[in-house]
């Protein structure tokens, strides 16, 4: 009676990206996705890449 017609719809999980990037001031983290956090914004990303994403693959 009250949707029963569609049946019972799926939720789509969100899954956690690696951070990609630190602030060595205050330890937070940012993915690299969405916008850039205000502690970035105006600087040189390389400048806070996390060792890993240095490394050639």
């Amino acid at each position: 009676m009250f949707g029963g017609a569609r049946g019972a719809q799926k939720v789509k999980a969100v899954s956690k990206v690696a951070a990609k990037y630190r602030d060595p001031i205050t330890g937070k983290e940012w993915s690299g996705r969405g916008l850039p956090p205000k502690w970035l914004q105006g600087k040189n990303k390389e400048q806070f890449l996390i060792a890993k994403w240095h490394q050639k693959k």
